[in-house]
């Protein structure tokens, strides 16, 4: 048996204006997430204290927010994430599942990311991919696609 089959999502309040709350409580992460519709909007949110930005990239969406910022009681570290644990995207209308089923560093361009000039993008239109910096000037990000496993019950 896999302990991290055991965790359960934490109960948390959803902000005035937030699209949700993104959780991976094995690493103490509860992080408000806001929608953005452009890079502009993206980057203020991820400037702003205890605040992530949620936006689509390809079919899915990415969960972004600078490297070692608060979140929760927890570090947002994504160079710390593994494969298979899990993460829960908490809305107003439900609780979603997530498994993380890769971690890398990749290269950051201007449209894509890529690792060793293959793009690196959620595969389909459930998948996040989180994101923070790898390096001071921005060039590398690390990078955790997470597969939507379902709807937690009520």
């Amino acid at each position: 048996m896999n302990l991290s089959d055991c965790v359960i999502p934490r109960k948390v309040e959803i902000p005035d204006g937030a699209y949700g709350v993104w959780q991976i409580p094995e690493l103490n992460i509860v992080i408000p997430v806001y929608s953005a519709v452009n890079r502009t909007q993206a980057q203020a949110q991820v400037d702003r204290e205890n605040s992530a930005s949620i936006y689509k990239h390809g079919v899915g969406r990415v969960i972004a927010d600078h490297a070692q910022s608060k979140a929760g009681k927890g570090i947002w570290d994504v160079g710390q994430f593994r494969p298979d644990i899990l993460g829960f995207l908490v809305t107003p209308k439900a609780t979603y599942q997530y498994v993380c089923i890769q971690v890398c560093r990749a290269n950051v361009h201007p449209t894509c990311y890529t690792l060793d000039r293959v793009r690196v993008y959620p595969r389909r239109s459930t998948d996040i991919m989180c994101g923070s910096c790898a390096n001071a000037k921005g060039t590398e990000n690390y990078l955790a696609i997470f597969k939507y496993k379902g709807k937690m019950p009520k």
